[in-house]
């Protein structure tokens, strides 16, 4: 069984590199391709043992989790469990730290062949709703006001689908 501890241990080790490394390269390459190797069982495992990992390493993971460059088609196996994941990780940090992802959030909201499970956009939602409730105001409202739609339309896709997941 492959544990995330041996991602978590990999991300304190490098966690001083910048964002680049964890979102488009080296860092983003080694824990997809430790994924990849990832049973049910281990994904599960990891769901919950994310839960007691700091807000700086769940970000990292975070970031991880959305970038799809180096080998699309092996990572798109697991994109759902990477959506999952990514969805708790969301719920679980503070609103500031959860503000920081949406660009990634917007990565896996514009993957058309993702399939969505309801539960995790419910999870991605809640926090959502956190982060704009006091920044409704800004310049940047038109952008929360994008992410929203694009929420809302995977929400209603699910309505359709007796699974309770959705695909475009």
């Amino acid at each position: 069984m492959f544990h995330g501890l041996t991602i978590r241990e990999y991300i304190l080790k490098n966690q001083n590199h910048d964002t680049a490394f964890w979102a488009y390269g080296t860092g983003a390459d080694y824990i997809l391709s430790y994924l990849l190797k990832y049973s049910d069982k281990d994904w599960s495992w990891l769901n919950k043992e994310i839960l007691k990992w700091q807000q700086e390493e769940l970000e990292i993971l975070a970031i991880s989790l959305a970038y799809n460059e180096q080998f699309p088609q092996e990572a798109d196996r697991i994109l759902v469990q990477r959506f999952n994941l990514f969805s708790i990780i969301f719920e679980n940090i503070e609103a500031a730290e959860a503000y920081n992802l949406l660009d990634e959030l917007l990565e896996f909201l514009n993957i058309k062949e993702l399939v969505i499970e309801k539960s995790s956009l419910l999870r991605i939602q809640k926090q959502f709703d956190t982060i704009k409730a006091p920044l409704k105001e800004k310049p940047y409202f038109q952008w929360f006001s994008e992410i929203q739609s694009k929420i809302n339309s995977r929400i209603e896709l699910t309505v359709n689908q007796p699974n309770g997941s959705i695909t475009e």
